[in-house]
């Protein structure tokens, strides 16, 4: 295999998984913005999709530019900004105390494919939620899980690989510490190109704040998503964050490979589940003129005021050695 595939705390909660090349990342000629729009229907802009046509502008050709259109709130207020309507997500997702979803993702990085289905739960208030995190990912022919835990004070990473079996674990209240004061002075993301690290910081809350801090939402689209009425938003790297990946990653003028040029979030319009995310692509240029997503995490059978109690986000450690991670993860994600 051509490259390693370890599973850590997570990627873009499509997975979990975090891609390391043995050899350096790939660099290709890449158009330097991507306006992906999505269609009424998305039946063939789901993460099923193995590639959408684009134009000479890097523009999807199935969908129309520019569409805007909205719904009315219940004081009357019509939501047509997509910075608005990821704002109204944030918010609705930090207010969920009891909330659960099983999930599938599926990546698709340096030409090969992985595939999963796990269960997401959150619950609590407050900026560090109690969450609990189970995937199962084909690797080949062999199965990889996780199991991620924060307990509001540690978050514990149970990684069951072909290797072996490693539990870890990392002081969550400090690492929050250090990223708010990063975030103070640098008013950006320090974790703009580490999606498992954000969403293991504070769950579909913290991903999504961190979406909207990295990314510019250029539009905003009604439609329908498995007979749910939903709202459609791409949003394309902010200059100055996109600057910083490249500085980091000393790609000269592109993207690494393994980075996405745009992101779409699809969010509920029904009454049930308003504003909850159905599915978060992370989309890729590709050489052949089409765009496909990288990485896409689906939720479904999603419940909320679910029987909960922070018992149950207590992990049992058992006898199984311990790896500390705080100071690692400061040093690889922080430390300036």
């Amino acid at each position: 295999m051509k490259y390693k595939l370890p599973i850590l705390t997570g990627l873009i909660f499509a997975g979990f998984l975090l891609f390391g090349a043995k050899n350096g990342y790939q660099n290709n000629s890449i158009p330097p913005s991507v306006k992906a729009q999505t269609a009424t229907t998305l039946e063939n802009n789901s993460s099923l999709n193995v590639g959408i046509p684009i134009d000479a502008n890097g523009i999807p050709t199935d969908v129309q530019s520019e569409s805007r259109t909205g719904q009315q709130t219940a004081d009357g207020e019509l939501l047509t900004d997509p910075e608005v309507i990821l704002k109204r997500a944030i918010a609705q997702l930090n207010s969920e105390s009891r909330f659960q979803a099983s999930v599938r993702h599926k990546i698709h990085m340096f030409d090969q494919q992985l595939v999963g289905t796990g269960h997401y739960r959150q619950f609590g208030k407050g900026s560090i939620k109690r969450l609990r995190f189970e995937l199962k990912t084909q690797v080949g022919e062999k199965t990889s899980s996780v199991i991620q835990v924060c307990d509001g004070r540690h978050l514990w990473t149970r990684e069951n690989l072909s290797e072996g079996t490693t539990l870890s674990r990392i002081d969550v209240r400090y690492i929050q510490d250090e990223l708010a004061e990063y975030e103070r002075e640098n008013g950006v993301g320090k974790l703009a190109v580490n999606w498992g690290a954000n969403i293991a910081m504070g769950g579909l809350p913290r991903l999504l704040t961190s979406v909207d801090s990295c990314f510019d939402f250029i539009s905003v689209t009604e439609a329908n998503y498995e007979d749910v009425p939903v709202w459609v938003l791409t949003g394309i790297w902010k200059p100055q964050v996109k600057q910083r990946i490249i500085e980091q990653f000393n790609s000269g003028a592109q993207l690494p490979a393994h980075l996405p040029n745009a992101v779409k979030l699809i969010l509920g319009r029904d009454v049930e589940f308003k504003l909850l995310p159905r599915e978060i692509q992370y989309l890729r240029v590709l050489a052949d003129k089409t765009t496909r997503p990288m990485v896409s995490l689906q939720l479904y059978d999603m419940t909320r005021l679910v029987d909960m109690n922070a018992s149950q986000f207590d992990y049992q450690r058992g006898e199984q050695v311990i790896v500390d991670r705080t100071q690692a993860f400061i040093d690889k994600h922080i430390s300036k």
